[in-house]
């Protein structure tokens, strides 16, 4: 009796793309938007409570707003604004500190599929 090889690269490829999103979509809601909200303004509060953390396809796609998504693209982008309590390009800011962490999310969700 011979061993037999199957090839299954399509599914392991499948497999290890929707691990590596698992991974961003993690490290989106668990790093970047517990600090962006800790840093974006506050006037109502309706700006920080209007997160969202969305997968669509390949992407994870991370925002404020929602429907007054000018108003918080006004609030995040205007640094001449003074602020009592957070401040302006707190998504990018956070966005940017935590960037780092993505490897290592990706690569552990990578790790655990196979």
């Amino acid at each position: 009796m011979m061993p037999r090889v199957s090839w299954i690269g399509d599914a392991l490829a499948a497999k290890i793309l929707s691990a590596a999103i698992d991974g961003a979509e993690e490290w989106a809601r668990a790093d970047v938007m517990p600090s962006a909200v800790e840093n974006c303004p506050i006037d109502s509060g309706a700006l920080r409570g209007s997160q969202a953390v969305d997968r669509e396809d390949n992407s994870v796609i991370m925002g404020f707003g929602g429907q007054a998504a000018p108003y918080a693209l006004i609030v995040h982008e205007d640094q001449t604004v003074y602020h009592p309590v957070g401040k302006a390009k707190f998504l990018e800011d956070s966005f940017n500190e935590k960037l780092p962490d993505l490897p290592e999310k990706i690569v552990n969700r990578i790790k655990g599929s196979l």
